[in-house]
């Protein structure tokens, strides 16, 4: 089962999304990240997924953290990719952070 991987409530830092080493794996060899849904593809939905800094001794989160989250998420949902990622850097201060990526992408299935 994935757990953890997408929407709701900011991971912390940087790092790896909490999921087993076998899906983690999945997701890094069979997920595609594409500017647009491809022609022959079916959109499954959005996804979400955010990382926070918090303490100035953790690693801060980047792009490509937040964009292995969308990734997962798309995994998640049955999708072979995701496309449309956008990633925003926004205050956190109202959420325990001083500051969260927060990104969102469309999953997609590529068409039998």
């Amino acid at each position: 089962m994935l757990t953890g991987c997408a929407g709701g409530n900011a991971s912390i830092g940087s790092g790896l999304p909490d999921v087993g080493i076998e899906t983690l794996r999945k997701v890094q060899l069979e997920m595609q990240v594409t500017d647009e849904v491809p022609a022959n593809a079916t959109i499954i939905g959005k996804v979400s997924a955010s990382r926070g800094h918090r303490d100035a001794r953790d690693i801060e989160p980047t792009n490509a953290d937040v964009t292995l989250d969308l990734k997962c998420a798309g995994f998640a949902v049955g999708g072979d990719g995701i496309a449309q990622v956008k990633i925003q850097r926004n205050s956190g201060l109202m959420r325990n952070f001083w500051y969260v990526l927060e990104g969102e992408a469309v999953a997609w299935r590529e068409a039998n």
